[in-house]
């Protein structure tokens, strides 16, 4: 995998927990 998508990946996944976060 190239750098810039293991960045991306990354960064959905935080998105991910933020929301999750917010909801609860």
């Amino acid at each position: 995998m190239s750098q810039w998508l293991i960045k991306l990946f990354f960064m959905s996944v935080k998105f991910l927990f933020s929301l999750s976060f917010k909801t609860v």
